[in-house]
């Protein structure tokens, strides 16, 4: 007997710039596609926002102990559910607070779900010795409203070439930056710093060749990369770094800025010619002095980097696809997973972990 339509509830654990790209614009995709699905956001009550015979994707739960997510699990599994937690980033990306709650719940909302949703597949080794059942979902951006980015990235007459950083707890990173970028504004009246939210950096820097924003809003983040011809992403070399996502080099590529990024992550993960790659975070500076004054090797650079995307199909209508299939696929195989994650509970029983509930083993 073929099995119902899926139907897809996404519980928004924490809502903001974060989830629009990782949550929010993915699933609304699928609601455009005619998926039946919800996004519910906290606060929420299971019993209210989730329907039964759904595919429950949880975005970064943060349950009180590793018994309360067994009860949710076992609760999702009564209701006739798949329990799915998206996560996709390291624990050591989390705050020490968290970090410590994980570890003490032994990484109890790994274990005790059905899978685990990421986007990149260095995380999804992390996570393989915590639930055997990992899927990767690339980050997808959508696509600019501008008709020709490549156009566009030329400043206008008169205006300054724009350089953004805009990178989130990258402070270490950030303070490498600054002995060079004094350098360059000194010697080159023709730039100006867009920064977002990085104090220190704003503090170090001469008040008048930057601007500086608070935390913004995707949208307005996004229009502000419009804005500019080149960003800086220093990613110094690390597992958590590896573990991380090239979104900011889709989006980035998507409004015509080329990017100059590592070394971690962009060089073994793209092609060398959609963008500048660096060995060590004391290179970006120099490295998009370079091309700050080369725009046709600019615009090289973004033609390589758009016709990469639709090469590896990260434009979000290709995503989009994949992502239905991906929760289509999971939902026929609803018995062999609950088959597997009652399996996997009982074992962590007989390991000793004190956990209580009354999963059935029935395949």
């Amino acid at each position: 007997m073929q099995k119902p339509g899926v139907k897809i509830d996404v519980l928004l654990n924490s809502p903001g710039i974060h989830d629009e790209v990782r949550i929010r614009r993915p699933y609304e995709a699928l609601q455009r596609s005619g998926v039946d699905c919800i996004i519910h956001e906290r606060p929420f009550r299971l019993n209210q926002c989730t329907r039964k015979d759904s595919i429950v994707v949880w975005q970064r739960p943060l349950p009180e102990s590793k018994e309360i997510m067994l009860e949710h699990l076992e609760w999702f599994m009564k209701r006739n559910c798949i329990l799915l937690v998206d996560l996709d980033d390291h624990f050591e990306q989390f705050n020490v607070a968290q970090r410590g709650k994980l570890k003490q719940q032994d990484y109890a909302i790994l274990r005790f779900s059905h899978g685990v949703i990421t986007s990149n597949s260095w995380l999804a080794k992390e996570f393989f010795g915590y639930n055997p059942i990992v899927f990767t979902l690339d980050n997808c951006i959508g696509k600019s409203q501008r008709s020709n980015v490549i156009l566009n990235h030329r400043p206008s007459k008169g205006e300054k070439i724009k350089i953004l950083i805009a990178n989130q707890n990258r402070h270490k990173e950030h303070l490498s930056l600054i002995p060079s970028l004094k350098n360059w504004l000194e010697e080159e009246d023709n730039i100006h710093l867009e920064i977002i939210n990085d104090q220190a950096l704003k503090s170090a820097l001469p008040s008048k060749r930057i601007t500086h924003h608070p935390l913004l809003t995707y949208l307005q983040y996004r229009n502000l990369l419009k804005t500019c011809q080149i960003a800086l992403s220093p990613l110094e070399k690390g597992k958590k770094n590896r573990c991380k996502t090239v979104v900011k080099w889709q989006e980035c590529t998507e409004e015509g800025v080329v990017l100059v990024a590592g070394p971690e992550l962009y060089r073994v993960t793209l092609n060398n010619n959609v963008g500048c790659w660096v060995d060590n975070t004391e290179d970006i500076v120099t490295k998009a002095r370079r091309i700050y004054t080369n725009e046709t090797e600019r615009i090289n650079i973004l033609k390589n980097a758009q016709q990469h995307i639709h090469n590896y199909g990260w434009e979000c209508t290709a995503q989009s696809r994949w992502h239905r299939w991906l929760l289509e696929k999971i939902w026929q195989k609803q018995d062999k997973l609950n088959w597997l994650v009652s399996k996997r509970v009982k074992m962590l029983k007989g390991m000793g972990l004190n956990c209580k509930g009354k999963l059935s083993l029935k395949k």
